[in-house]
């Protein structure tokens, strides 16, 4: 984001908190912990594997989105900035990759987290801005059949290693 835009969005920011001074901004998660395939660790450990996907399902929904935001968005959903201005999403700062039976573990830095669909542009921003061809297949399915309800995913950006026990 330019200076410019930074500025901009900074001082609407200000301005919305004064209007709604009991806003509460989304609480970040210190840590998520979750399943992996060593394999997929190890792709993660040799600079390979820099994306991480989990479904949009229920469980990452309420492990990932700030209630008192969302109740927040449902209380004013008929004032379009706050929709505008609300993020319900969770930044999570660490991510704890582990296996299931907890015998080896990879602790990384999150530098983003987001949701995207499976549709070209957001695929294709994937390509762009992370060289992540992951959801290509799941996309020239989704094409082929020309359905107009795409999967979504939640992704995480994977930042420097912090701790591992794998060799």
């Amino acid at each position: 984001m330019d200076d410019n835009k930074q500025n901009d969005y900074a001082s609407r920011l200000k301005e919305f908190k004064a209007k709604f001074p009991n806003y509460k901004e989304a609480e970040p998660v210190e840590c998520l912990n979750l399943i992996m395939r060593k394999e997929f660790a190890k792709q993660i450990l040799e600079g390979k594997k820099k994306l991480e996907f989990r479904g949009y399902t229920d469980h990452y929904i309420s492990r990932l989105y700030d209630n008192d935001v969302l109740k927040f968005m449902q209380l004013h959903k008929n004032e379009p900035e706050v929709l505008a201005m609300c993020e319900p999403l969770r930044m999570v700062e660490k991510i704890h990759f582990h296996n299931y039976n907890d015998t080896w573990h990879l602790d990384v830095e999150c530098t983003m987290n987001e949701v995207v669909g499976v549709t070209d542009a957001d695929v294709e921003f994937l390509h762009s801005e992370y060289d992540c061809h992951e959801l290509d297949e799941v996309l020239q399915q989704q094409n082929a059949i020309k359905s107009e309800q795409r999967p979504m995913y939640f992704y995480f950006v994977i930042g420097k290693v912090i701790d591992t026990n794998l060799k």
